[in-house]
Parts: structure tokens; C-alpha cells; sequence
């Protein structure tokens, strides 16, 4: 491996853990090694060549020490930050002077700029009239709802290099279409397109998902998944299990998209009876607003400045693999409405899945639904 592509790998790793850390709201300091790993701690002394901390959930646990040219920054609890990435030891293991370094460069953030289409794209999502196909049950209340979502004024699905789609996913009960009477829609994938002639870099370690809590996930995980690939076709194991052959996955921190492609952003994983499964993004209220809904009646209910949920998404890239510069994509999902349904106790699930031979709308391909809420309402 020749000197320029290890500083490459080093700038990637070291600028994806830097940026992460300073993403991660906690109350611990967080200590950024030049390797990429972040340490959850409390400094307690930062001398000439060490520093020295304990774990933050051991703190009457014994002292930890790390040398002061392994680490690239600090962020301290309160919020101050201290880097570290002009500073490393010679021969002697004396601290060398800014002079005597090669002084490295700080990624720059540039300000995302809706495309032209940002707007129209925003409006397919958001003008929808969402109609049921069934008919209605006269004057029976509804004790289910299917949550209608639209995007905040101030998101970005399409700038200068990439546009972003939210893409179905269905689960075909019955083995057919997705327009069968039985399909089910079990979430959504985000899809990536490049629009320029370049790769696009897409930092998944500063890519985030974040629910109407303000709970925080970033696409990319370090998890190691194994396949087992004989003692059971295609099962998917936490881990190694011995007699078994089995191939490793480990997923990417960065994820290329080539000129004029598509990619989905990674899924999260969990963990099932025979081995693991893929979730897909999927919206679901914490708090609902009060109602009176019939069944099959659809209405408008919150606009985006009295929305009682809202989702984020926002995505870092770059057109330059060592990222001196990005960009973020901000994305806002809110709940605007919802239609009414009715589950009975005899009813079986499938009865009560969500397709376009239940709802019909403007765009259906930009009409994103929620998840089934069962709540009586009033």
C-alpha cells in the first residue's frame, strides 16, 4: 500500500469519526483517535504527551492513559472542542512543533442548494387528495387510522448532484403483484441518485435517521453479520458457528454512487428466530392529534408548523473521496393527515393492509403512509 492511498484512508476514517463525534449529543467527553474509534469518557488531565481519562460508565473504575499524538480531537461534555491533528512525537517522543508538520486541511461544509425540481418534487408530495376506494360504512366510527405524511417547505430532496425517492417495499401474502388485493406495504428504502457525469461519496457515518423523539440512528453500523451458508440456504447469524462455512459481511463506512447510478441506503438489521432480517424505514406517530374520523374517511389534520410528529433524514456527501468538502441534505417528514379504517376482532391482517386497491390519490408513488395506528377515537 504506497504513502497516498494510506493518507487517503486516513483523512476518510479520521473526518467520518470526527464528524460523527461531533453529531453525537451526549453529556461524556467524547476523545477522537486519529484510527477512527471514539472513546466515551471523562478526561481528567491532558498533559504534554498523555492524556489521561476514565470510562464514563465506570467512573470509580481505575485511570486510563492515551498518547496526545494518537488523538484527533476531544469534545468536551460542555460543548468546547480541542483538536489534536497538528500535534505527533518525534524520535524522542518530544511533542514536534506546528512547523515541523505538514498542516492538514479542515473539511469544509457547503450550503446544499435546492435544484430546480426541489420545489416540484416537494409539492407531489405534499398536494395530495387521498381518496378510499372502499366504500364507506356509514356512520361507524373508526378505531384504526392510517397516518398520511407530506415534507416539511425547508427540505431538500434534489440539489446540483444527487435527487433522493422514497421507495415501497411490499410483502406479497398471497405471491402476487404489488397491486393484488393482498399486498402488503411493510416500509420504505431511500433510494440515491447521481445526477452528475463524478462518483458521489456518501458519508454513512454522518447520515441520520431520526425519529419524531429526536432519537438518533446513523446509517452506518460496525456490526459483522455472517451468512451461513450450509446448514441453512441463505440464513443470516450473529457471529461464527463452528462446522459451518461461513461468509462475513462487514458494512462500508462510505458508499459510492457512479455517475448517473441509483443506490438504497443501508437498512438496519434485527435479529429474528432464524438468524436476521432487514427493517425498513417506517413512520409511525408518538402522538396523535385529536380526531373524529369515520371509516374510510380521509382528512387534513397538521400542517408543519402545528405537526404533532415529525421525522428527519439527513444526508452527508461529497463528490471527493477524502470529503475536504460536503454537503448535507436535510430532509423533514411530518404527519398532515390521515384516513380512517376499521379492524374487527374477527378480522384477520391481512384484511387490513394498506395498497392502491384501498386508497387512491393524486401521486401515489409520493403519497408516504404510516404505519396502522389501532387507537378508538372520538
Amino acid at each position: 500500500m504506497n504513502n497516498f492511498y494510506k493518507l487517503r484512508v486516513f483523512r476518510q476514517i479520521a473526518f467520518a469519526a470526527f464528524a460523527f463525534a461531533c453529531n453525537y449529543a451526549s453529556a461524556q467527553d467524547l476523545i477522537v483517535k486519529k484510527d477512527g474509534t471514539v472513546i466515551q469518557a471523562k478526561v481528567t488531565k491532558i498533559g504534554t504527551s498523555e492524556v489521561e481519562y476514565k470510562k464514563w460508565s465506570n467512573q470509580d473504575g481505575p485511570q486510563y492513559s492515551i498518547a496526545v499524538a494518537d488523538i484527533l480531537a476531544i469534545n468536551y461534555m460542555n460543548g468546547e472542542k480541542e483538536m489534536f491533528d497538528n500535534v505527533s512525537t518525534n524520535g524522542n517522543g518530544k511533542q514536534s512543533t506546528a512547523s515541523e508538520q505538514q498542516t492538514s486541511t479542515t473539511p469544509k461544509e457547503e450550503t446544499a442548494i435546492p435544484s430546480p425540481d426541489n420545489k416540484e418534487l416537494l409539492n407531489s408530495y405534499n398536494n395530495q387528495v387521498v381518496v378510499p376506494i372502499k366504500k364507506n360504512i356509514k356512520d361507524r366510527q373508526a378505531n384504526t387510522i392510517i397516518p398520511v405524511y407530506g415534507l416539511t417547505s425547508n427540505s431538500i430532496m434534489s440539489d446540483d448532484k444527487i435527487t433522493l425517492a422514497f421507495g415501497r417495499v411490499y410483502n406479497m401474502l398471497w405471491g402476487g403483484e404489488v397491486n393484488k388485493k393482498y399486498s402488503e406495504l411493510i416500509g420504505y428504502k431511500i433510494q440515491v441518485y447521481n445526477k452528475t457525469d463524478e462518483n458521489v461519496y456518501i458519508d454513512l457515518a454522518n447520515s441520520f435517521k431520526i425519529d419524531d423523539k429526536g432519537n438518533s440512528v446513523p446509517y452506518y453500523s460496525n456490526k459483522t453479520y455472517a451468512t451461513n451458508t450450509s446448514s441453512v440456504s441463505g440464513g443470516l447469524y450473529w457471529g461464527v458457528v463452528a462446522g459451518n462455512t461461513m461468509v462475513s459481511e462487514t458494512p462500508e463506512r462510505f458508499l459510492t454512487v457512479p455517475p448517473h447510478g441509483k443506490v438504497i441506503l443501508p437498512l438496519e438489521k434485527q435479529a429474528v428466530k432464524k438468524g436476521f432480517e432487514n427493517v425498513y424505514e417506517s413512520f409511525i406517530p408518538s402522538v396523535i392529534p385529536p380526531m373524529d374520523l369515520k371509516v374510510n374517511e380521509y382528512k387534513d389534520l397538521c400542517t408543519e408548523q402545528n405537526t404533532t410528529s415529525i421525522y428527519r433524514r439527513i444526508i452527508t456527501y461529497s463528490n471527493d473521496p477524502n470529503f475536504s468538502t460536503y454537503k448535507k441534505l436535510n430532509i423533514g417528514i411530518f404527519l398532515k393527515g390521515a384516513m380512517g379504517d376499521f379492524q374487527s376482532q374477527f378480522s384477520y391482517q391481512y384484511e387490513n393492509k394498506v395498497n392502491e386497491k384501498v386508497l387512491s390519490s393524486t401521486n401515489w408513488i409520493h403519497l408516504i403512509l404510516g404505519e396502522k395506528v389501532h387507537r378508538k377515537t372520538k
